[in-house]
């Protein structure tokens, strides 16, 4: 972990998954100032990687007053600031997730325990509370009454559930595994970073923040939606509204991909013709790379279709050169009768002229980072997250980046958590 020395007290507190809300009162002018407090806290970890952060962070403001109870008061006041918007929802759950790495690698080994044990104890209620409502906990119930959703286990527990051989090779250097329900570590599965037998995840000790983070980010999010249902009342109140409107001001929305009326730099409109020429000079990297594989193969799934056809439109594209875009993309595999039946209407769908007639907007970075690629020919998500260093070397070569630049971009995507930007 990183060497406390120098840190300022707002990012001193020990870790922490925000349980239960603030019960101390407070004043007004206390109320705007800790969430302004907190957005400047968040702010200044944007944008940093890991080799940077050290530095960064010692030149942040230190903030003898901002202790525990307005670390916790702070974080519920930007939740009620905060849930109203998607993307500002997305906003704070990014930064927030990012906050609480931060923490968690300067906490030394006491804070990291009870913070872990809190989670798991968290995890395990959640879990008890569900299976209950759902009528089925009389049928996972053991005779004291008592059953661990999480579990701690030894290398001989192991050696029952996966066999000796392959346990000892499993913790030949990580003895100790919590077992879990598979669907609790998705995240850790999907790289496959842990141990899947009998329908049981059994996730290495070292592991567990993985864990324990995306139970956090999970967690706020559904918390983030009933208090956006939940909070008329308190906009009711002129005084607090006030406040929340100003902080609100204070967190800038994510750019968007626009081109106001389909217009080109020199003028004129955007038309099919003008794609190749976008997408080698303009195109993000996973837009141009999504283009890249439609004229590879004739075709893309439809994630794919759908994400890069919202681009698209996005820029400025028109429905009937959006159509004509696709056909004549797909027309070295299919002909137009056998396009038309099969994929026309996506398009049009994206365009909100069939269906439910919605005016879709283009996918932000948060929502492509979060796409994943289930299965070959899918090329849909971010290319900083799913390529690895030589992958993305070689993707960087194919779009003329310079040799010094391309190292320094794959340090970058190495060491920086893209999951955080969402």
């Amino acid at each position: 972990g990183l060497p406390r020395k120098g840190f300022p007290p707002s990012l001193m507190l020990a870790p922490n998954i925000y349980l239960a809300p603030p019960s101390q009162e407070l004043e007004l002018k206390s109320f705007r100032t800790c969430g302004q407090k907190r957005i400047r806290i968040l702010q200044d970890l944007e944008n940093e990687v890991p080799q940077h952060r050290a530095s960064a962070l010692r030149r942040m403001a230190a903030d003898s007053e901002f202790d525990a109870k307005t670390d916790v008061a702070s974080h519920f006041l930007l939740r009620l600031a905060l849930c109203k918007e998607a993307w500002q929802r997305e906003w704070l759950l990014g930064h927030e997730r990012r906050l609480l790495k931060l923490r968690f690698s300067i906490s030394n080994y006491k804070e990291r325990n009870e913070f872990l044990a809190e989670v798991m104890k968290s995890y395990c209620e959640a879990q008890r509370k569900r299976e209950e409502e759902e009528g089925g906990g009389g049928a996972s119930s053991s005779g004291s009454g008592e059953v661990e959703v999480v579990k701690r286990m030894t290398r001989e527990e192991l050696s029952q559930v996966l066999g000796p051989r392959k346990a000892g090779w499993y913790t030949r250097n990580m003895v100790v595994f919590y077992e879990m329900p598979f669907e609790a570590a998705l995240d850790l599965l999907r790289d496959r970073l842990v141990v899947l037998a009998k329908g049981r995840a059994f996730v290495p000790e070292p592991l567990l923040f993985t864990f324990a983070c995306s139970w956090f980010s999970s967690r706020l999010r559904k918390h983030l939606l009933i208090l956006r249902r939940a909070s008329q009342g308190v906009r009711r109140d002129e005084r607090v509204s006030k406040v929340l409107r100003e902080l609100r001001k204070l967190v800038r929305h994510p750019p968007k991909y626009k081109c106001t009326g389909g217009a080109l730099p020199g003028g004129g409109k955007i038309t099919r013709h003008h794609i190749p020429m976008l997408a080698s000079q303009s195109f993000p990297l996973c837009m141009a790379q999504m283009y890249r594989k439609l004229n590879q193969h004739s075709h893309l799934r439809y994630m794919g279709r759908r994400t890069f056809g919202l681009f698209l439109k996005g820029i400025g594209l028109s429905l009937q050169e959006s159509l004509e875009f696709w056909r004549e993309s797909f027309s070295p595999r299919f002909s137009s009768l056998e396009w038309r039946k099969k994929y026309s209407y996506n398009i049009r769908h994206n365009y909100g002229k069939v269906g439910k007639c919605a005016d879709y907007e283009p996918y932000d970075c948060g929502k492509i980072i979060s796409n994943a690629l289930q299965g070959p020919n899918e090329f849909h998500s971010c290319p900083f997250k799913y390529c690895d260093a030589s992958g993305l070397n070689k993707l960087l070569e194919f779009h003329r980046v310079g040799v010094e630049s391309r190292k320094r971009i794959t340090e970058l995507a190495q060491a920086y958590d893209i999951n955080d930007v969402h």
